[in-house]
């Protein structure tokens, strides 16, 4: 993954796939 704005786009990746992550075991349990 290319750090272009180092910490900060590192941070929000991480939280945006951990989100993703979240919602897909939610929708793959919730059936």
């Amino acid at each position: 993954m290319p750090q272009v704005m180092g910490a900060p786009l590192s941070t929000f990746a991480s939280k945006q796939r951990l989100r993703a992550a979240q919602a897909i075991y939610v929708l793959f349990f919730s059936r």
